[in-house]
């Protein structure tokens, strides 16, 4: 599990020392904090922004992430360490696109999911 301290911290650009955890990995779990927040808090997004240190359009591209298909998200998840190419920068153009475009254009541009997927079916 990722440690949530750690990942803000990363996030924030403190000592690049503190975790392996690759950017992207601390952001999905950030996001996933500020989701729960919402719903179960009842928390809005400029509180969470304030409390984090960080704007209300970047709490929004947070909880975009998690909008990706269930797939993606377990891949980055099991995977993201070891895919250097993969970025929050990278994913975030597919986020205006349908399902099964996500999953086509994550295929496209890396292929250790191509080839997850394939084992998975």
């Amino acid at each position: 599990m990722i440690d949530l301290g750690k990942a803000r911290e990363r996030l924030r650009g403190g000592d690049q020392a503190v975790s392996r955890t690759p950017r992207l990995l601390a952001s999905l779990a950030l996001a996933e904090e500020l989701r729960a927040r919402l719903e179960v808090d009842g928390v809005n997004r400029a509180e969470l922004a304030r409390e984090h240190g960080i704007t209300r359009a970047r709490v929004t591209q947070l909880l975009a992430l998690l909008s990706l298909p269930a797939e993606v998200l377990a891949w980055i998840r099991e995977r993201g360490e070891h895919e250097p190419r993969l970025s929050e920068r990278r994913l975030r153009p597919l986020l205006s696109l349908t399902r099964v475009q996500q999953l086509r254009a994550v295929a496209a541009l890396f292929p250790s999911f191509r080839r997850s997927q394939r084992a998975r079916a």
